[in-house]
C-alpha cells in the first residue's frame, strides 16, 4: 500500500512500479503486476530487475503462456541472472544489501531462477544461455550462503531452505532423466543418483522447517529413486522404510495410512533380509508387493512399448537391447526414464503461478517431525493399520529374517557387487512399525531386544520410545476422564 501511495503521487517512477508489481507478484495478483512491470519497463528498458520481474509476471498469467511468450520471459530470466553473476564478479562488488529484489537472500528471486531451470529442461533458450543444470546449481549454492548467513531460524530461513530443498531436487531429477544406464557410465551414474538421494535425505531431516506434507512428500519420493536406482541396497530400503512409516505417523486416519503401514513393514523387512547378500539380482519379493513399485513397473512397460512402435525397422534400438536386458539392469538399480518421483516444486511450474506464496509455504504442521516418535495405538488408529493379510505378508517371518544369514554368504558373493552390512537400524524401524499395532507388540518387543543386544547404546532411545508411548496413553486417559489430578493414579507417582 505504500509503494501504491508513492507510485499514484508519481507515476512515471519506474522503481515504484517495480516494487508494486513484484510484491503483487507474491499476492499471487500476476495481472495487476504484470502492468506496473510493464509501464516500469516502458520508462527503463534495460533495469535488469525490471525485466526479471517482468518475465516472471509474464509466465505467471492465468492463460497458458505461448511458445515466444516464454522464450520471451526466459531470456528477461536469463539477463536477471546474468547481471547477478557479474555483479559478483566483479572487482568493485560489495556484500549486496537483502532489500535489493536482485539478492540471494530474496526467495523470490531464487523462484525465479529455480522457473528458469524448468524452462531451460525443453532447451527454451539456445546458444550461450545456461543449462537447467547450470541454474540448479549457481541456485543451490546462492541458497547455501544465504542459508548460512541467516542468524535467526524465522520464516525467512525456511523459504530459503524450502529454495535449496527444490534445487537439490531438481538435479536429482535431471540426473535421472539423463540417458539410460548402460556399461561403465550407467554405474558410475548409479552412484551418483544414490549418494544424491542419500545427501538430500539428511538435508531433509536436519531442515528447521516445520513439518508439513510437502515436506515428508519429498523426503518419500527422494527415497523411492534410491530404491529405484539400487533395489538391492538394504540401507535405502531402510530409508524407504523410515520415509513411509513418518507418512503414516502424520496420518494415521487418512486413508492411505493403512498402506503406508504396511510399506513401512515391508520395507524394513526387506532390508534384513538383504544383509550379507550381494546388491546385484532380482529385487526382493517385499520390494514388488509395494503399489508404487508395480506403478513403475508398468511405466516402463509401457514406456518400452512406445520406443518399440516408434524405432524404424531394421534399426536395433533399446527396445531389442537394452530394454531386453532391463531385469539384469534393474538387478544392480537402473532406473528408467519412464518414471520420475515427483515433488512439489516450490518455485511452481513455469507457465502457472505457485500454488502458495513464500510467507504460506510450510506453515501446515504435520502430527510428526520426519523422525518423529511413535504413538500409543488406539482404538481410532487400529482400524487402519493393516489386515491379517497384509500383516502376514509384512510380519510373517520378520524374527527368522531378523537373524544374521547363513556362514559364508558373504564370501561366496562376486567380489565386483557391494554386500550389504548387517545393520541394527532396520530392525529398530520394523519394531517401531509393528508398534503402531496391538496385535503385534510381541514381535516388536523381540526386535527391540534384538537391537539391544546388537546395539546397547540404543538402549537408552528404547526407553525414550516406551516412556512417550506410556506417557501419551496417560494424557489421553486423563483428557477422557476430564481428571485434573494425577494423585489418583499412584503407578504413575511410582
Amino acid at each position: 500500500m505504500k509503494y501504491l501511495d508513492a507510485w499514484s503521487l508519481s507515476p512515471d517512477n519506474w522503481e515504484y512500479s517495480l516494487h508494486v508489481g513484484r510484491l503483487l507478484l507474491l499476492q499471487g495478483r500476476s495481472k495487476e503486476a504484470l502492468q506496473h512491470l510493464q509501464s516500469g519497463l516502458a520508462l527503463c528498458p534495460v533495469h535488469p530487475a525490471l525485466r526479471f520481474f517482468t518475465g516472471l509476471a509474464m509466465l505467471q498469467q492465468e492463460q497458458k503462456a505461448s511458445e515466444d511468450t516464454e522464450k520471451e520471459a526466459a531470456l528477461f530470466l536469463q539477463q536477471g541472472l546474468e547481471h547477478f553473476v557479474s555483479q559478483c564478479c566483479s572487482k568493485s562488488w560489495v556484500e549486496q544489501d537483502p532489500s535489493d529484489p536482485l539478492s540471494s537472500r530474496n526467495t523470490q528471486f531464487l523462484q525465479g531462477l529455480l522457473t528458469l531451470g524448468q524452462l531451460q529442461q525443453r532447451s527454451t533458450l539456445s546458444g550461450k544461455a545456461m543449462s537447467a543444470e547450470q541454474v540448479y546449481h549457481t541456485v543451490a549454492v546462492l541458497t547455501a550462503q544465504s542459508v548460512s548467513q541467516c542468524v535467526c531460524r524465522a520464516e525467512v530461513s525456511g523459504q530459503l531452505e524450502w529454495v535449496l530443498l527444490d534445487a537439490h531436487f531438481a538435479l536429482l531429477q535431471r540426473l535421472i532423466q539423463q540417458g539410460d544406464l548402460q556399461a561403465k557410465a550407467g554405474t558410475e551414474k548409479q552412484f551418483l543418483v544414490a549418494k544424491r538421494c542419500q545427501a538430500l535425505t539428511a538435508l531433509i531431516s536436519l531442515t528447521s522447517i516445520s513439518p508439513c506434507q510437502e515436506l515428508l512428500d519429498m523426503q518419500k519420493s527422494a527415497c523411492q529413486l534410491a530404491v529405484v536406482t539400487t533395489p538391492r541396497d538394504s540401507h535405502a530400503l531402510c530409508r524407504l522404510g523410515l520415509a513411509q512409516l513418518v507418512q503414516y505417523d502424520n496420518n494415521p486416519n487418512s486413508d492411505k495410512s493403512k498402506e503406508a503401514i504396511a510399506d513401512a513393514c515391508l520395507s524394513f523387512q526387506a532390508s534384513i533380509e538383504l544383509e550379507n547378500k550381494s546388491q546385484s539380482g532380482e529385487p526382493p519379493e517385499q520390494l514388488k508387493k509395494q503399489k508404487w513399485w508395480q506403478d513403475w513397473q508398468e511405466a516402463e512397460k509401457e514406456k518400452a512399448a512406445k520406443q518399440s512402435i516408434s524405432q524404424p525397422a531394421g534399426l536395433k534400438g533399446p527396445s531389442d537391447t537394452s530394454v531386453a536386458k532391463s531385469g539384469t539392469r534393474r538387478g544392480r538399480g537402473g532406473p528408467g526414464q519412464g518414471w520420475v518421483a515427483t515433488a512439489p516444486m516450490r518455485g511452481g511450474k513455469a507457465t502457472q503461478p505457485p500454488a502458495k506464496t513464500p510467507a504460506a509455504r510450510g506453515r501446515a504442521r504435520a502430527a510428526a517431525k520426519p523422525e518423529g516418535s511413535p504413538k500409543m495405538p488406539n482404538k481410532s488408529s487400529k482400524a487402519h493399520l493393516p489386515t491379517n493379510k497384509s500383516k502376514q505378508d509384512c510380519c510373517h517371518g520378520t524374527i527368522e529374517t531378523a537373524k544374521v544369514s547363513e556362514p559364508g554368504m558373504a564370501d561366496r558373493v562376486s567380489e565386483s557387487s557391494p554386500v550389504n552390512h548387517r545393520s541394527h537400524i532396520s530392525r529398530l524401524g520394523l519394531a517401531r512399525a509393528l508398534s503402531r499395532s496391538a496385535d503385534t507388540q510381541e514381535q516388536a518387543k523381540q526386535l527391540y531386544q534384538e537391537v539391544i543386544s546388537m546395539a546397547p547404546g540404543v538402549r537408552v532411545f528404547i526407553l525414550h520410545l516406551y516412556f512417550r508411548n506410556f506417557l501419551c496413553a496417560f494424557t489421553m486417559q486423563l483428557t477422557s476422564d476430564n481428571i485434573t489430578s494425577f494423585h489418583s493414579y499412584p503407578t504413575i507417582k511410582t
